[in-house]
């Protein structure tokens, strides 16, 4: 919505601007305005009709819930400041927007390398791991081995309740 009202905020101005200055300065203020205003008008009522009003609640409810969550997160941890939260909230295109470590040590205060685990559970998902989709992994696949057959070892193996637990990838 922002950047809609900027986008209609600059298209007014730089008609205001021509109006004038292709007139030689002989259209009066008043009357430029409402003919900008009756251009901008139909450029953007169009657009902006397409605007679901219940999208937008929707995403600033989303966006309230990433703050207030962010907001327990750095109250519990103390990795992260307010500025810093708002930040990764309102400042970054989307969710999956990638950030390298120097730009994640300008957030947190503390940056840590992966585990062992991570780099092991990682391996199991293999391309899954790095491409983001919606395929739906059961604990049971990630434990087995190359050859098809489950991992004995494995903490929650095919025949225990934590085998049926999905991870999502």
């Amino acid at each position: 919505m922002k950047s809609l009202g900027e986008q209609t905020e600059d298209l007014f101005s730089s008609l205001m601007i021509a109006i004038k200055i292709k007139s030689d300065g002989n259209v009066r203020f008043k009357l430029a305005s409402e003919i900008d205003s009756r251009i901008t008008s139909e450029v953007f009522s169009s657009i902006y009709a397409q605007v679901s009003p219940e999208g937008v609640g929707e995403d600033y409810q989303d966006l309230r819930v990433a703050l207030e969550y962010g907001n327990r997160l750095a109250a519990d941890g103390g990795l992260i400041d307010q500025g810093a939260i708002h930040r990764l909230v309102h400042d970054y295109p989307s969710h999956d927007f990638v950030i390298d470590k120097r730009e994640a040590a300008t957030l947190f205060t503390r940056i840590d390398e992966p585990s062992k685990d991570m780099y092991e559970l990682t391996a199991k998902l293999g391309a899954l791991a790095s491409q983001p989709n919606r395929k739906v992994i059961t604990f049971e696949r990630l434990t087995k081995d190359e050859g098809g057959e489950t991992d004995a070892k494995s903490e929650g193996g095919p025949n225990s309740a934590k085998s049926s637990q999905a991870v999502g990838a």
